[in-house]
């Protein structure tokens, strides 16, 4: 995905094809530069075609720190991620946190 382009279908359909690699994980950020502005909702059915070919367990919210601050844009990003593309709880504390722990320690 390219900084402020749109996300074109043949590359999300390239990046989901990584799926079938077991150790591939992608990290869900950017959403100031690939979005059309806060609250990023527009990034939703991306990020469900994501969820689809990877799993909840091989995705990882990245803040984007300290861009995303400097752009007044981090509150946004982890709302994104944990209040409208987690379905619970648990899934939210996944991407937000156990993933990336389990997957670098």
């Amino acid at each position: 995905m390219q900084p402020n382009s749109p996300i074109c279908d043949a590359v999300l359909a390239a990046l989901c094809d990584l799926a079938r690699h077991a150790r591939v994980h992608v990290k869900l950020s950017g959403f100031w530069a690939l979005g059309g502005g806060q609250p990023h909702f527009d990034l939703l059915p991306q990020m469900e075609s994501l969820r689809e070919a990877f799993g909840v367990d091989r995705l990882i919210w990245a803040s984007d720190d300290p861009y995303q601050r400097w752009r007044s844009d981090y509150v946004a990003g982890k709302e994104l991620v944990s209040g409208q593309f987690a379905r619970t709880d648990d899934e939210a504390a996944r991407f937000l946190l156990r993933n990336s722990e389990r997957l670098y320690f």
